[in-house]
């Protein structure tokens, strides 16, 4: 018995060892530039993420913007930046043993189709700001007036106020008088 828990012990071991060594280090950096002008502006809750199908790793990013995935198994990932303030460019990162290949993914085309692999340590950079709250329009009388519920609010009361003034035929009058009251009967 104690010699099966020895031999159990050992092939574990040699397991540990040998997964650990089909795992890499992904190191990155985000660069300020136009839209992100200083690192200092990006929320203290940004993180960076790598996912597969079956994994996700999330690393913080140091106060000079480089962040580090750590143990990375090989696969094909998807690299994003997750921030509430700006939208970041969009990464595949293939780690296959100690090589890491980065690809720069654009929008709209599918995940085979890659633009040319990237220099490793890459660069990540702000694409655009998030635009939540928008300036309400000013007021316009003339847009108030065209909107179809002031439409229907001024012809009816345009109805009320030309009806009571418009002459009837009294020949006309007597003959709907006439068809009231046989309805009534």
């Amino acid at each position: 018995m104690k010699l099966h828990s020895v031999y159990l012990f050992f092939f574990c071991t040699v397991f540990s060892l040998f997964s650990l060594s089909k795992q890499t280090n992904v190191k990155a950096r985000i660069k300020s530039n136009s839209v992100l002008p200083s690192l200092n502006r990006l929320a203290v809750d940004t993180r960076v993420q790598l996912r597969s199908r079956d994994r996700t790793y999330l690393a913080p990013i140091q106060s000079n913007g480089i962040f580090e995935f750590v143990n990375v198994s090989d696969g094909t990932y998807a690299l994003d930046v997750l921030s509430i303030e700006y939208e970041f460019a969009h990464f595949r990162v293939d780690v296959n043993g100690s090589m890491v290949t980065p690809y720069y993914l654009t929008k709209g085309h599918s995940w085979t189709q890659t633009s040319k692999n990237l220099s490793y340590p890459f660069s990540v950079r702000a694409l655009s700001q998030h635009t939540y709250l928008f300036q309400p329009r000013r007021f316009s009388l003339f847009r108030l007036l065209k909107s179809p519920m002031m439409l229907f609010s001024l012809a009816a009361v345009g109805m009320l106020l030309i009806l009571p003034h418009m002459k009837v035929d009294p020949a006309l009058l007597e003959q709907a008088q006439q068809e009231m009251q046989k309805k009534r009967q």
